[in-house]
């Protein structure tokens, strides 16, 4: 299963260890997880609710959450450059095509959405896949553009 939430992308990982480390070790019925992403101390935009959902399933794709019940927990998984990008690629909506129509030459990210099926090609959502690419390791910004790392 490839998941759709891409949240904008944090200054850094460290972000991510913190969203995660706002949720509890179990999942609870009675827990609200979505105020706990809100409340988090981390650098990370989530100005509402549905951003903190939209926060809560990118945690769940990247391995960093689980759900039950309709809940999330927080998951052992490593947050570093390496584990994130495979889980990235794997359980991304449109992050593979992404990763795919870069080359060692800078594409815009209007040159790159002009090569990813149309399912995938909606503007922001391959700017927030490119900005994220970087973030993991798996692309480089150069020369107002994004090459394959």
């Amino acid at each position: 299963m490839r998941w759709t939430a891409v949240p904008p992308v944090p200054a850094s990982l460290s972000a991510l260890a913190d969203l995660r480390a706002a949720l509890p070790a179990e999942p609870n019925a009675r827990t609200d997880c979505c105020a706990l992403v809100l409340r988090a101390d981390a650098d990370a935009d989530v100005p509402d609710r549905e951003t903190a959902a939209e926060w809560l399933g990118f945690l769940r794709a990247l391995g960093l959450a689980s759900e039950e019940g309709g809940t999330y927990a927080r998951t052992d998984a490593p947050v570093d450059r390496e584990s994130l990008a495979g889980a990235f690629v794997g359980s991304v909506y449109g992050a593979r095509e992404v990763i795919e129509a870069l080359t060692d030459t800078p594409r815009s990210a209007e040159e790159v959405t002009s090569r990813v099926p149309a399912r995938v090609g909606e503007k922001e959502l391959v700017r927030r896949l490119l900005d994220w690419a970087v973030l993991v390791g798996l692309a480089e910004a150069r020369d107002a553009g994004y090459v394959r790392a």
